[in-house]
């Protein structure tokens, strides 16, 4: 029998390629590794949205270019 996980004879276990455990657990790296660039992604987002909220109340125009300067490294990210 091909499907056997005993040998016939002696009732030795049959060694087989992928045990069922191996089989369940190959698909979860996949959304696991999405789930992280999401995470990546949002909080990158959050930084851009933190650098640039003080824009409209900074009347210096040194304090807002860097702070689009860094806005403009987080964005791209997210």
């Amino acid at each position: 029998m091909a499907d056997s996980r005993f040998c016939r004879k002696c009732g030795a276990p049959l060694a087989t390629a992928d045990t069922p455990e191996l089989k369940v657990l190959r698909p979860t790296a996949g959304p696991r590794g999405a789930h992280q660039t999401i995470v990546f992604g949002a909080l990158m987002l959050i930084m851009l949205c933190l650098c640039l909220l003080p824009l409209p109340f900074i009347s210096s125009a040194n304090t807002e270019n860097l702070l689009i300067r860094i806005g403009g490294f987080f964005g791209p990210l997210g």
